[in-house]
């Protein structure tokens, strides 16, 4: 989640949306006071780096991102700065001080009540993907780059679909789908909501909008994990569709996704 003050905007960043990689490129243009939660490793890795608001949060938590960083370097056999604490504590102070309780997640209903003075006036987007494709990537993410055997993709639907149902693999995320980050009382709240599947051309129009350059081929965050030798087609039979639309129901709905395959 990104609030630019510099640029008046606020983006909201959704799950497995290409969230992060956007946020690098939004880093990339930084006003000292904007607020970026989340994806500060990744922002750093592509060139970015910390503005005067996380600079002041890292001053006020350095002791416990010293010890951190001393553990880290010991760990890499060399002296590192252990960026992950630093994300970890902005992400808690926006949490503490700001309401923000589920970092670069946060709904719309908190960033509107923390942002109020600027809701209206500044231009306010979120992405959206198909629920089908959506799904196997948080699998994958969740599932699979942690090399979790024992939880198969349906294991994994069913999990979302049931928030009871026994996960002591704790593969559940904690946001099922991404319907509180972009509506307010089940409406949408935001300018724009782009969709995955038209990426770049959506990011273009952001892009003459906020007057960032946003070219996502020069950078793809948290990208590689899902195989590439399957298509979504072979991850479903009758019973997962269905979980699909059972989990996604207000997104289909919404935005009349329809399965790809």
């Amino acid at each position: 989640m990104l609030i630019s003050f510099k640029k008046k905007y606020i983006f909201m960043h959704s799950r497995k949306t290409a969230g992060s990689s956007i946020t690098v490129l939004l880093n990339k243009d930084l006003g000292p006071r904007d607020i970026q939660i989340g994806a500060w490793p990744d922002a750093l890795d592509a060139g970015g780096k910390y503005n005067d608001h996380a600079i002041s949060i890292i001053k006020r938590n350095l002791n416990q991102i010293i010890k951190e960083s001393i553990k880290h370097s010991l760990f890499k056999k060399k002296i590192a700065i252990n960026h992950n604490s630093i994300n970890k504590s902005i992400k808690k102070y926006a949490a503490q001080e700001y309401g923000l309780t589920n970092g670069a997640h946060s709904s719309a209903m908190q960033v509107m009540f923390f942002a109020k003075e600027y809701w209206d006036s500044f231009f306010k987007f979120a992405f959206i993907r198909n629920p089908w494709d959506h799904a196997i990537s948080d699998f994958y993410w969740k599932v699979k780059n942690r090399n979790i055997k024992n939880v198969d993709f349906k294991e994994f639907l069913f999990r979302l679909a049931d928030p009871h149902r026994l996960d002591k693999e704790k593969t559940r995320p904690s946001i099922i789908t991404n319907w509180s980050i972009y509506t307010i009382n089940e409406k949408v709240a935001l300018d724009f909501i782009g969709r995955y599947e038209n990426l770049e051309k959506d990011l273009e129009k952001i892009e003459n909008i906020i007057g960032v350059k946003l070219d996502i081929n020069s950078i793809w965050s948290k990208s590689n994990i899902r195989k590439k030798n399957k298509s979504i087609a072979d991850y479903y039979d009758e019973e997962s569709i269905e979980l699909v639309r059972q989990i996604y129901k207000k997104e289909i709905e919404e935005f009349n996704y329809q399965i790809p395959f």
